[in-house]
């Protein structure tokens, strides 16, 4: 039969870490400039595309549209640089 003393220092010693998984790989200092140049370019890309296509629509529908577009870009993001929550 197990104590809660002992549950409690066995969830004690749990450490939760986060790990960008792409950021080992990027060890060279142009492999940032890439990826904020082409981060750049696809945020400007995105709020081009929202200034053409919400010319028409009311201000509250066209915030919610840019909203939904550079969440759908920050998930993106998050995928490719792989970020992983492992416990140990």
């Amino acid at each position: 039969m197990t104590t809660p003393t002992s549950v409690l220092l066995a969830l004690a010693k749990e450490r939760t870490f986060i790990e960008i998984a792409r950021l080992q790989t990027m060890s060279q200092w142009w492999h940032w400039l890439v990826l904020l140049v082409v981060c750049a370019a696809i945020l400007i890309y995105v709020f081009v595309l929202y200034r053409r296509d919400t010319v028409e629509l009311p201000r509250p529908l066209r915030f919610v549209l840019m909203l939904l577009r550079v969440t759908a870009f920050v998930g993106l993001l998050i995928f490719f640089l792989k970020i992983e929550k492992s416990t140990e």
